[in-house]
């Protein structure tokens, strides 16, 4: 899978810009969205080829967006990380139930952010 495309979620500024510095060293094209709604508008209209997805926001939370996002033809098949600062057993479980790849704790790094596109 060639990945170009990368949408990123979440509320906070300072993780949005995080994740854009990371993503752009690398040279990928980068969408960004700040609240559930917004993402699942912005994963139909361009389809990234993945999403980072903050699990805490104010709307929608990532499960839930992601629950919407994998229940879509359109945008079933994108492969979706969850970005959250909770790293409890259950949130593991009920990130696999929804249909994300993985639940990526914070903070994140390069490294590990890198890795996980590039084991897709």
């Amino acid at each position: 899978m060639i990945i170009n495309k990368v949408l990123v979620v979440d509320d906070s500024p300072t993780d949005l810009k995080n994740m854009e510095e990371i993503l752009s060293k690398e040279g990928f094209h980068i969408s960004l969205a700040t609240s559930g709604m917004e993402a699942i508008k912005k994963s139909n209209e361009e389809l990234p080829d993945i999403i980072f997805l903050d699990v805490v926001m104010d709307d929608k939370n990532g499960f839930q967006t992601c629950r919407e996002l994998k229940k879509n033809p359109q945008t079933k098949d994108i492969p979706v990380f969850l970005v959250s600062s909770k790293n409890q057993k259950v949130d593991h479980l009920y990130a696999n139930q929804v249909g994300a790849k993985e639940l990526i704790s914070k903070p994140v790094n390069s490294e590990l952010i890198m890795s996980k596109i590039h084991n897709l």
